[in-house]
């Protein structure tokens, strides 16, 4: 082969090259713009789903709060359509640990211990919430009557079953429930359990030391210092 024979294969071999590298390129090219386009499809799919599931949360929260604005316009409805007669007599029953005195109109209702049980009128006893609200609430004392509470507007503070054998038998509940309980009180009601255990412990009623320790830990008290104390005196 002659030497121009050689350069005119030389050169061919080059183009050739030169024209694969051209062509991978080119394919480069077009697979990087595929990749492209289906990422940006895919981003658009994801940017819908989530829009979607935006909207359907932000429906859901519309709907659950609408539920339960009609929930309480309901309840409202139901205590505005509740009747009780002035004259009607209503039992409340003292959860306090000690003497209370409720006032009404004009006159004063005693509740002299724990348990202690009175009778009173419908009428009295809307002036007794009203003048005392907060025992109302914190459940010092206890309304007997569902229809009374929901016409007082206390059924929020009655979800739970709480009268003066619950209080009493605390000591006797395993301790994951006596803490729970204990927990869901009022603070008054947590004080008047404190007191109930203490006066257990002194009558001998209640002589589980860990119990005691439980009682003395939920209520940052020593009761164990407290019996020394009172009995010292």
């Amino acid at each position: 082969m002659t030497k121009s024979n050689m350069e005119k294969t030389t050169r061919a071999k080059r183009v050739e090259t030169n024209t694969e590298k051209n062509l991978d390129a080119e394919v480069l090219l077009k697979e990087n713009q595929m990749l492209k386009e289906k990422l940006d499809s895919l981003e658009d799919k994801f940017a819908t789903l989530l829009g979607m599931f935006e909207q359907q949360s932000k429906s859901q929260s519309n709907s659950n709060n609408n539920a339960n604005a009609q929930d309480e316009k309901e309840d409202m409805q139901d205590n505005l359509n509740i009747q009780i007669p002035r004259d009607y007599n209503v039992v409340i029953t003292s959860l306090f640990t000690g003497k209370m005195t409720l006032k009404a109109n004009n006159k004063r209702i005693p509740l002299p211990y724990f348990g202690s049980t009175m009778p009173v009128t419908y009428e009295d006893l809307t002036y007794i919430v009203a003048n005392h609200r907060r025992l109302a609430e914190e459940r010092a004392f206890v309304i007997n009557d569902d229809n009374v509470v929901k016409a007082l507007y206390l059924q929020d503070f009655y979800k739970n079953k709480i009268d003066a054998n619950t209080l009493q038998n605390i000591i006797s509940l395993p301790e994951d429930k006596l803490r729970s309980l204990y927990d869901s009180l009022s603070k008054i009601l947590q004080e008047s359990v404190i007191d109930l255990v203490i006066d257990k412990v002194k009558s001998g009623q209640l002589a589980d030391r860990n119990k005691i320790s439980i009682f003395s830990e939920l209520s940052g008290k020593d009761i164990d210092e407290i019996i020394h104390l009172t009995t010292a005196k």
